[in-house]
């Protein structure tokens, strides 16, 4: 797990964003929005040495902004991986991949300082997700992985 949080430290010092559009431009990833059914709300293909992310666009901003941090994800972990093919020749599914990609997502998006913040005299759980604009399962992944 150290090499996927090193991953986002590295991105956010390169590129001095923690935003994930902004780093899909900079990293040739190119995002569609799309009319996805409601269960789905994003997914990565590699097609030709190309690399798209795919977006629901009924999703509200919060919203696409993690999933778009969680494409990326595997995008950068699991580039060869093309999740439909996976799924339709092999119905595998790994979720390893999954939470590799949730990880790197609560890397990216919270902000080290803030999280070090986090104590209930100063910041609830609650409060530090509100602040990230990520849902607070990605806060409580962050401590319990210990980053």
């Amino acid at each position: 797990m150290d090499r996927i949080i090193e991953l986002a430290r590295s991105l956010v010092q390169k590129y001095y964003t923690r935003d994930p559009f902004k780093l899909c431009e900079e990293l040739r990833v190119h995002v569609v929005y799309t009319e996805l059914p409601k269960t789905v709300e994003g997914f990565y293909q590699y097609i030709d040495g190309y690399k798209f992310i795919y977006l629901n666009n009924a999703l509200d901003e919060d919203a696409l902004r993690v999933i778009c941090a969680h494409e990326l994800a595997h995008a950068l972990l699991h580039t060869d991986y093309n999740v439909l093919e996976l799924l339709r020749d092999t119905f595998f599914y790994c979720p390893r991949f999954e939470r590799e990609a949730d990880i790197f997502c609560a890397a990216l998006l919270i902000d080290e300082a803030e999280a070090q913040n986090t104590r209930p005299e100063l910041l609830s759980m609650d409060e530090l997700a509100a602040l990230s604009g990520v849902p607070v399962e990605l806060v409580d992944l962050r401590f319990a992985e210990g980053f």
